[in-house]
């Protein structure tokens, strides 16, 4: 009976040591590794369209307009839009909007505009600002942008003449791309916890002890 119960007693200290592994611990490693891969294809990702762009600014005169600011805001979206289209570029970007001058005629409205292109390569994007520069390139655009007015019902048309616009080779270092979110760490076991357990273990040991002395 006595080795029964010292059996018993060392099979429960056996069983007390033995740790357990939770099914969470791989899926938690595996969580935080795909968090990891997907950031870094987020900075490939950012950084692409912004290593190549196209600057310059169009002024544009607007009949049937009567407030600069109220002109900025309902073209803006638009003229994006049509630059995109006219220039195959992958971004297009509406920077600034202003009266082009400080006294306008009560039937029309003159605006100037600063845009941003973004371009995957330095040809497309060499390419765009000579078209953007060649003389034709307004008349074009202005009907591009004027149907598309027409369309989305503004009411406005407008005669364009674009500036020389400029290239711009963005440095990778400065896209910005947030950091990423580790997964949280598991809490250790509490203290009292890891006595109790020690305890426990320390007790069946001296039972198992003292019945195998009988």
């Amino acid at each position: 009976m006595m080795k029964l119960l010292s059996v018993a007693a060392l099979s429960f200290v056996a069983a007390a040591d033995v740790p357990v592994f939770s099914s969470n611990d791989d899926y938690d490693e595996i969580n935080l590794n795909i968090r990891l891969l997907a950031s870094h294809n987020g900075t490939a990702d950012a950084n692409v369209t912004a290593l190549h762009q196209v600057q310059g600014s169009l002024s544009a005169t607007y009949a049937g307009a009567t407030d600069a600011a109220a002109t900025c805001t309902a073209v803006g979206a638009t003229t994006a839009a049509t630059l995109k289209t006219e220039t195959s570029s992958a971004t297009s970007e509406i920077n600034t909007c202003g009266a082009s001058t400080r006294r306008q005629l009560s039937s029309t409205v003159a605006i100037t505009q600063t845009y941003t292109l973004g371009f995957t390569t330095a040809d497309a994007a060499s390419t765009a600002a000579t078209l953007v520069a060649s003389d034709a390139f307004a008349t074009s655009f202005a009907t591009a942008l004027n149907s598309a007015l027409a369309a989305a019902g503004t009411g406005l048309s407008a005669t364009v003449t674009f500036a020389t616009p400029t290239t711009v080779e963005v440095d990778a270092s400065q896209a910005t791309v947030p950091p990423a979110t580790a997964a949280p760490v598991a809490p250790s076991p509490s203290p009292s916890s890891s006595d109790a357990s020690m305890i426990k273990a320390t007790t069946a040991i001296v039972a198992a002890v003292v019945a195998s002395l009988f």
